[in-house]
């Protein structure tokens, strides 16, 4: 069974279309433990239910991560996907894979 984790981003990261569309994007590059992953307004990169903290108590845990984290889900019928690259929990960059931009 393939389970994921959920990514809630600011809005300033994202595109004009899709600036509403804050919540609620999936991931396969983290866990898969149905984590909610957040990208704070300062880029910094929390988590706010961990493997060994199952109950969601609303607390987030800054997550010391490097790598890569693709995010994405369709809206109005077009696939917006986009890539996160971290440096121990620091947003690098964020960029827009789908759809192409011009």
């Amino acid at each position: 069974m393939g389970m994921y984790d959920y990514v809630k981003v600011s809005k300033q990261f994202l595109p004009s279309a899709v600036k509403e569309h804050t919540d609620e994007w999936q991931t396969k590059s983290h866990n898969k433990f149905l984590n909610t992953l957040t990208i704070e307004e300062d880029g910094k990169l929390y988590v706010d239910n961990t493997t060994d903290n199952w109950l969601k108590n609303g607390e987030n845990k800054f997550l010391p991560y490097t790598g890569e984290i693709r995010f994405y889900k369709g809206i109005d019928d077009v696939w917006w996907e986009f890539v996160a690259f971290f440096e121990k929990g620091n947003l690098l960059k964020l960029i827009q894979v789908q759809p192409d931009v011009e």
